[in-house]
């Protein structure tokens, strides 16, 4: 698939009425350059380390990575969300 791998995914498994597991996926960022790990602060603070900063698999993949600071909207309940639900 050209153009995969530049998201950052939510996934979260659920058991259904018959007791097996259902994954719900969510694109929380787009547009990142090939995330490889994140590390979750409190206050809605995501630090993302990218693999290059090509957006695209078009681009060349120099520079190379960077870490980016994402801030992550907070509910009400303090809970994240990311403004869309």
């Amino acid at each position: 698939k050209p153009n995969s791998g530049f998201d950052l995914l939510r996934i979260r498994l659920k058991k259904t009425a018959d007791g097996e597991y259902a994954a719900e996926g969510k694109s929380l960022f787009t547009g990142l350059g090939r995330p490889m790990d994140i590390c979750v602060l409190g206050g809605g603070r995501i630090f993302v380390a990218e693999y290059t900063r090509a957006t695209d698999s078009t681009g060349s993949q120099d520079p190379s990575g960077r870490i980016v600071e994402l801030l992550y909207p907070l509910t009400k309940t303090g809970s994240t969300t990311n403004g869309r639900e």
